[in-house]
């Protein structure tokens, strides 16, 4: 479901770019500026943001598969329908829609890990959707480059055809998920009776409190100021990354001075899904075995920034290439480390789904504003993209900040922990740091 979700969503950044030469990119068809292109792109965070935590909520109350399974159906049958774009309305209708469908996505499937995984365990698995993202970028750039091909064919343009067979594909998953997904160890098929035992057994230390979450819950959270904080700390990578995600087609492109064909910049988009890829299956993983959290955070953090650094200021154009590729192998493990640590510090499956919708809420709200400002939403920021480049490694720093503040506050409650056993909620397990 995420690589589509990350398929979806990026193919939007690809289409600006697809038979460029011929005049059959998304722009010139359907007659937008840079500047409306970008709004678009930010009115798509607008639909999810407000209908984000109403549909984390709902999916406490009703069967995971069933839920997730409908936003997997109707944001693809809207991908598939956004192949209709014709002019700026039609565009902007769409992707407001796309992120009404789509809303839901990230929080839920994180919310449905803490049914199968301790706190623990988390970071890790959040990393393997994050991997499918990567995953997403490499062979979707593949398939773009193959699919540009097509451009004329029945009439139709090569970028509508990309959202055609992507929200097509994307339908058929969410139904197969309808069907397939167990909802909780217990109804997991492929398990036998005494593997199902021991999954629920395993699980109960970690469930506090009833499943079913109402907007109390998510205002009781709301005077949490940790909450903010994690928000703030999940809000930098994905910002981050969602820049990147929708604008390295016309960063790329924008390397060649003009130089690169539309194929080209496809393909050269690949060593950077392969890099984030990379980090992303392997470091949050390593997170979960150590216990740690902080540490590779801060890392992490700043190498992306160098990595930006690179682009914006290196002379020669492939220095400025392996600038974007050291931003990928920095920003692939923050995003799944981020919310595996939010979700494992929130005490009970009722403050995960108010914690964790709270928390990606402040990031789409900032991916609003970023994706409409930076890039391609900068004319007079081209072709170095240095402001935009520049508030990334902001950013980065940010996140270190954030990073270092929530180790103190995290040690300080643990050692109230080993000291009188609990805090003053309540919580009696130690948080990972």
């Amino acid at each position: 479901m995420y690589y589509f979700s990350s398929a979806d969503r990026s193919n939007v950044g690809v289409a600006l770019t697809m038979n460029k030469e011929q005049g059959h990119d998304l722009l010139s068809t359907a007659g937008l500026t840079a500047q409306q292109s970008a709004l678009g792109v930010a009115i798509f965070y607008i639909g999810y943001t407000v209908f984000e935590i109403p549909s984390n909520l709902i999916m406490t109350k009703v069967s995971p598969s069933k839920w997730l399974a409908r936003i997997c159906i109707t944001w693809g049958a809207v991908a598939g329908l956004m192949a209709l774009i014709s002019n700026a309305a039609s565009f902007f209708a769409l992707r407001f829609l796309l992120g009404v469908a789509e809303a839901g996505l990230w929080p839920g499937m994180a919310l449905y890990l803490t049914k199968f995984y301790r706190k623990k365990e988390i970071g890790g698995r959040v990393g393997t959707y994050y991997f499918a993202s990567s995953a997403s970028g490499i062979i979707g750039n593949f398939i773009s480059a193959g699919v540009q091909l097509m451009d004329g064919i029945n009439g139709i343009y090569g970028w509508k055809w990309l959202l055609i067979i992507n929200g097509t594909l994307t339908v058929i998953v969410g139904i197969v998920v309808y069907f397939m997904l167990p909802d909780n160890p217990e109804s997991c098929r492929f398990l036998s009776e005494k593997e199902k035992e021991l999954a629920m057994t395993r699980m109960k230390s970690e469930v506090q409190g009833p499943a079913h979450v109402g907007f109390k819950e998510v205002l009781k959270q709301m005077k949490n100021y940790r909450v903010y904080i994690f928000g703030v700390l999940y809000m930098c990578p994905v910002l981050i990354s969602t820049s990147l995600q929708y604008y390295v087609p016309t960063i790329i492109a924008q390397l060649g001075g003009g130089k690169f064909s539309s194929i080209q910049v496809s393909l050269m988009i690949i060593p950077y899904g392969i890099c984030m890829m990379t980090t992303a299956i392997i470091f949050p993983r390593l997170a979960d075995r150590f216990n740690s959290r902080s540490l590779p955070m801060c890392v992490f953090f700043a190498i992306t920034g160098i990595g930006f650094c690179i682009l914006s200021f290196a002379g020669p154009l492939g220095v400025r290439y392996f600038g974007v590729l050291v931003a990928a192998l920095g920003q692939g493990p923050l995003v799944p480390i981020a919310m595996g640590w939010t979700t494992s510090s929130a005490n009970g499956e009722k403050a995960v789904a108010a914690t964790t919708g709270i928390a990606s809420t402040m990031a789409q709200l900032g991916v609003i504003f970023v994706t409409y400002l930076l890039y391609q939403g900068w004319p007079s920021d081209a072709p170095r993209y240095v402001g935009s480049n520049m508030v990334n490694v902001g950013l980065s720093g940010l996140g270190i900040l954030v990073t270092i503040f929530l180790r103190w506050d995290l040690g300080r409650l643990n050692r109230i922990i080993e000291r009188d056993g609990q805090t003053k909620d309540g919580v009696k397990i130690k948080y990972l740091m």
